[in-house]
Formats: C-alpha cells, structure tokens, sequence
C-alpha cells in the first residue's frame, strides 16, 4: 500500500448493532428530588418531585464497518429523561441527557485538519469537523416513539482516555412519548481517521 492510500480516511458507516451497547436493564420510574437529577446538566434546582427515567450505565464499542479493528470505547453510557412541569405557567418540557466517557482506540474523529495533497483553504480541501449522532427512544416492542438528533458533535481525540462527555436537550413541542419509553438506540456514524 504506497503512503496516499495510507492516508485515506476509512469510512466507518455505523449500522444498528455495531455500536455496541449492551442491552440495558428495564428502566424503573421514581419520584426524585430534581435538586438530585441533572444538576450537572441544567442546573435545576427546585423543590418539586419530578418523573425521571434512566437507562445505564452500559458499555459500547465503534468498529470500522470493513472488520479492520476497534475505532474506540465508550464506558458508563447514561441516558437520562426527566419531565418537568413549570409551576407557574405550567409548561410541560422533557429534558434529556446523553452522558459517557470515551477512550479512543488508535482513531479519531476528523477535526478540521488539511488533507493529504489538498492545495486550497476550503472543502473539501479540510477534513470535516465530528461526526453526526442520534438517540433514538422505543417502547417495550421495540416501536420507535421519539428520535434525538444528538448534533453533529461526536468527538473522539487520538490519545483520549476516559474523556468525560455530555449532550443534553430540551422538548417542549412533542411531550406523549415519555411514558411509552422502555429503551434507548444510540447510533453513531461517520468517516473516522487512524492516529
């Protein structure tokens, strides 16, 4: 293989199942104090008992879609979903966090950098910077109730090691699904690059 070939990226298209997360245990429903929940998120702080659903923590892995090895791991997966109703105009919102630690296994997300032989300042001249990822919530037989677009914001570094992550997002439009979610897909997929 001569030294352009090398520096190709290798295209990772992450299907269902290749991000492996192992199947998580039946959530629980408890009534917590929110001064407890998502503090590290949102900052909420208040006195009331609010509806929260958790799912973690589990363990994944990204593997190059030809079978060439690991990308890289992620450990302590916690996705966390919390309904919370605004005493005062009484606006509903679900507030949902996706939380992790990743370690990178010889790859990493693109970053922006020149590649190889490009010879103007623009795209496709640059690598692209992250990659895409979403959550997608189901209920008990697997039916699809809601689907987070994370952002395009999935961020592996060569040489990261247990790297603290977290995305979170507010819902204020579509409420129904909360109580239908039994588990969660989390999909990541991209071109990721060797160190």
């Amino acid at each position: 293989m001569d030294k352009k070939q090398e520096a190709l990226p290798k295209i990772a298209a992450i299907t269902p199942g290749q991000l492996r997360i192992k199947e998580t245990a039946k959530y629980a429903l408890h009534t917590v104090d929110a001064a407890k929940a998502f503090t590290k998120m949102w900052n909420i702080l208040p006195t009331m008992q609010v509806p929260m659903k958790t799912f973690g923590p589990d363990q994944g892995e990204i593997h190059y879609n030809d079978g060439s090895g690991s990308i890289g791991k992620l450990n302590d997966v916690t996705v966390t979903l919390m309904r919370l109703t605004n005493p005062n105009t009484a606006l509903v919102s679900l507030q949902m966090s996706l939380e992790y630690f990743a370690t990178s296994d010889g790859s990493r997300t693109p970053d922006g950098r020149a590649l190889p032989g490009a010879t103007h300042d623009y795209n496709p001249g640059h690598e692209d910077y992250r990659i895409n990822h979403s959550v997608y919530f189901r209920n008990s037989s697997g039916g699809l109730v809601y689907s987070w677009w994370v952002g395009k914001d999935f961020e592996l570094v060569c040489g990261w090691n247990r790297q603290h992550r977290i995305h979170g997002k507010v819902e204020t439009n579509v409420l129904d699904w909360f109580d239908a979610v039994d588990r969660y897909q989390w999909e990541v997929g991209g071109a990721f690059y060797r160190c």
